[in-house]
């Protein structure tokens, strides 16, 4: 029972990790808790078939991230996932965003995981990881200027 305790003790102690991705990534709190729930509800039916690994955060973002993805993403519920008027610019350009280019970009800033990292993560090639990297943080900037010009007198 030892080794299951450590998995255990593991998982929980990657959920904050898991909640700050997942509410970044959806922009609402219900929903975000949701999707952790079912990230750990799916890890945790395959440990009794197989160990977690040792460092376990990637391997649960990575589940995360499928599940959010194969669910449809902001899409499962209809309609944007946060009101903009109620977000700060910076969530509301973010949550503009498409949502592939948000998760890489939200797991390199948040996460500080590398493009390496995120392309093992997500199963894509780190070529393509860069290349969403690169027109999320452009999209992202011309939204936030766009939003700053709006704001001036």
């Amino acid at each position: 029972m030892p080794a299951l305790e450590d998995q255990q003790d593991r998982l929980m102690a990657a959920v904050p990790n898991l909640r700050r991705y997942a509410r970044a990534l959806i922009g609402n709190r219900s929903r975000a808790d949701d999707l952790v729930r079912d990230t750990l509800e799916y890890a945790c039916s395959r440990t009794a078939t197989r160990p977690c690994p040792q460092d376990i955060r990637p391997c649960l973002l990575g589940i995360m991230h499928q599940r959010y993805f194969a669910g449809g993403g902001r899409e499962v519920s209809g309609g944007s996932p946060v009101r903009t008027s109620e977000a700060s610019p910076v969530d509301a350009a973010l949550q503009a965003l498409p949502d592939e280019q948000r998760a890489i970009l939200l797991l390199i800033v948040l996460e500080r995981m590398t493009c390496e990292e995120v392309a093992s993560v997500i199963g894509w090639s780190v070529a393509s990881v860069i290349g969403s990297l690169s027109l999320g943080r452009d999209k992202l900037r011309t939204q936030l200027d766009t939003a700053a010009r709006a704001s001036l007198p």
